[in-house]
């Protein structure tokens, strides 16, 4: 049984006790019968009647009340009168319904998040090709490693909210950059964005995470959404349902559909120049290297890893592509967009953070270490500390920190730099693009 059937049989549970109290405060009770339908809901057939319904049936369940005159009232606590004949209520019908929670989390899935076959999907031969400078490469960057941190973490900062068609669209405003054309194309592209409640929308906090991003997905459509330097105007507007709800910014990002997208945003094409959409550095869709909730309570995560470069070691002026499509690197040594994997045939249970005893559950670094052997870790973007992205918990909410808590610090889960086969990795053959 999945969540969503295990929140739909447990509202069951709580109608079945709403009904009952119904009963309770009916008078006089002259019940003809109570009918449970597939839809969730329940039928009273009742003859004169006041009704007061009083529950504490969970959020997402809602009581309607439809009298004699056929005018329907929906609360989880009210007293109903007859709007034919107030003194003399005949009560028609009693429905509960209840809906499913929204979905907070997912692991990607070929054809659907990303094109079947495209980069985020495609496990790595165990004899991939590795760039004649593989060695030079991996010891530059991790001979760093220990002198930049004492742990590396698995940093749950970016939240990753996921809408469907039902999920009512506002306008997310573009934040004046002092660039009017690049703004006014970029607003075409965020008319319509299905923000799940913008009164408690969070996009990613600081520090050490200064970019408040955020990422949005309509699953019933995979048209897709990243967002940099978000924040709130200060103002209301008006959403897609009527209702009034706070007004949100940003200076950058974009929009596209996954469907049949490769893992990285394509630079567009406009009268006002070409247009470089997307919030990492490298051009790669956060989506296609986040560790999600799903993923952990998979137990595999079953996609490449993103991960950030060091400042000083970002190659400038190039970027291995395929996947990267643009760099913003300053420095000398690792392109954006390359990929660093472990051996095929690395014995992980040799370091501490990766050993496995077969049997439990996996650890976070056990999932991440075969992750990087499997599918690789992609450098999508720069920072003075090297982190492995994962989905933020403002947006998945209490069983990402669960399963955290269970396994680390929530949201920092770090290791050490010598209880991973860092220095292990191998560099694939590089695509250098400029």
């Amino acid at each position: 049984m999945n969540h969503a059937q295990e929140y739909l049989a447990e509202a069951n549970r709580h109608i079945a006790e709403l009904m009952v109290a119904a009963t309770a405060f009916v008078s006089p009770p002259n019940f003809g019968q109570i009918v449970m339908g597939p839809d969730v809901s329940a039928t009273i057939v009742t003859g004169s009647a006041t009704v007061n319904i009083s529950t504490d049936a969970p959020t997402g369940v809602t009581v309607s009340i439809t009298d004699s005159a056929g005018a329907t009232s929906d609360a989880e606590s009210a007293s109903y009168v007859d709007s034919a004949n107030p003194a003399n209520l005949v009560v028609s019908r009693v429905t509960a319904t209840v809906s499913a929670p929204s979905q907070t989390t997912l692991s990607i899935r070929p054809g659907l998040e990303y094109a079947a076959g495209s980069w985020p999907h495609a496990p790595l031969p165990a004899n991939a090709p590795l760039d004649p400078n593989s060695a030079a490469l991996v010891k530059l960057w991790s001979d760093a490693l220990p002198t930049h941190q004492s742990a590396v973490y698995a940093l749950g900062k970016l939240p990753l909210y996921i809408a469907n068609n039902s999920t009512p669209t506002v306008r997310v405003k573009v934040e004046p950059t002092g660039f009017p054309e690049k703004e006014a194309w970029l607003q075409t592209q965020w008319l319509a964005v299905p923000m799940p409640n913008p009164d408690t929308f969070t996009p990613e906090a600081g520090p050490p995470g200064t970019d408040h991003s955020g990422i949005i997905y309509n699953i019933d459509t995979g048209d897709y959404w990243e967002f940099w330097l978000m924040a709130k105007t200060g103002l209301k507007t008006t959403d897609s349902s009527g209702r009034s709800v706070n007004e949100w910014q940003a200076a950058w990002g974009g929009k596209m559909n996954l469907r049949t997208n490769d893992g990285s945003w394509a630079i567009v094409p406009t009268p006002a120049g070409n247009m470089y959409p997307g919030t990492a550095a490298s051009g790669i869709s956060f989506l296609s290297f986040q560790i999600t909730a799903q993923d952990l309570q998979n137990g595999k995560i079953a996609h490449p890893l993103g991960a950030t470069l060091f400042i000083e070691q970002g190659q400038a002026g190039v970027w291995s592509h395929p996947p990267a499509m643009r760099t913003d690197s300053q420095g000398i040594g690792v392109m954006q967009g390359a990929i660093f994997r472990l051996p095929a045939n690395i014995d992980l249970n040799q370091w501490p953070a990766t050993a496995w005893d077969g049997v439990s559950p996996k650890g976070l670094w056990r999932m991440i270490a075969e992750a990087i052997r499997d599918y690789g870790m992609v450098f999508m973007d720069t920072s003075p500390v090297f982190v492995l992205q994962a989905q933020g918990p403002a947006s998945v909410g209490d069983p990402y920190n669960d399963w955290l808590f269970a396994h680390g610090e929530p949201g920092y889960v770090g290791v050490g730099p010598a209880d991973f086969p860092w220095n292990q990795m191998q560099c694939l053959l590089l695509h250098p693009t400029s």
